[in-house]
């Protein structure tokens, strides 16, 4: 799989120095995540794994736009189906939900 990014300006420098609060925050919720994906099923490793994906993502917006199910306010966690996006029977359809992709009906969970 091909993963697509965006070029960034030449004069624009997307690496920072992030400390204090703002550090505290992304480390809660790093931990808070991979939590999260052990308690749904995922091995320490791969949760680990997807919890420092998002983090990347987060510290670089600008960089990629990928979004998980989980995130979003269509995402039914009892069935682990997607409430959106609909099969040819009217079904709801079956997630990837530990998948970083761009969907269409994304709507960020409240």
């Amino acid at each position: 799989m091909t993963v697509k990014t965006q070029e960034l300006p030449s004069n624009q420098n997307p690496f920072r120095l992030i400390e204090g609060r703002e550090l505290e925050v992304f480390i809660k919720r790093h931990e808070r995540r991979r939590k999260h994906f052990i308690a749904e099923g995922l091995s320490d490793t791969e949760a680990y794994e997807l919890a420092e994906k998002l983090w990347e993502r987060d510290m670089f917006p600008e960089l990629d736009d990928r979004r998980v199910c989980f995130e979003c306010k269509h995402y039914n966690e009892k069935s682990t189906r997607c409430e959106s996006i609909r099969d040819l029977r009217g079904a709801p359809t079956a997630t990837m939900r530990f998948a970083l992709q761009r969907c269409n009906s994304f709507e960020v969970k409240k």
